[in-house]
């Protein structure tokens, strides 16, 4: 609840204050800079296609939160956790249509 108010706090006042906002994307830039060396470790074992977009794989966990935090909507509970990492690695397809050539 403290991490989920400051982040509000943080968009927030990032739109008012351009101090604030350069703080909050350096943060933010730190944050998906680790996350990209991570997916790049994945696809260098070959646990992650090479294809991928790595700036959208990274960003779109932190669209969620930042959705969620704008809107007031819950933030997802740590027992989510290995269903949203489930979701950015296996996407939205069915396995069958995951397993099909692209056309």
């Amino acid at each position: 609840a403290e991490g989920e108010a400051f982040l509000r706090m943080s968009i927030a006042e990032s739109v008012r204050d351009e101090r604030i906002a350069a703080l909050y994307r350096a943060s933010t830039i730190r944050r998906e800079e680790q996350s990209r060396i991570t997916f790049q470790r994945a696809i260098d074992r070959g646990e992650v296609r090479t294809d991928i977009d790595i700036d959208s794989a990274v960003q779109w966990l932190g669209g969620v939160i930042t959705v969620r935090a704008v809107s007031g909507r819950p933030m997802p509970p740590d027992d989510d956790v290995d269903a949203l990492v489930e979701f950015t690695l296996r996407g939205v397809l069915a396995d069958e249509v995951a397993a099909r050539p692209p056309t």
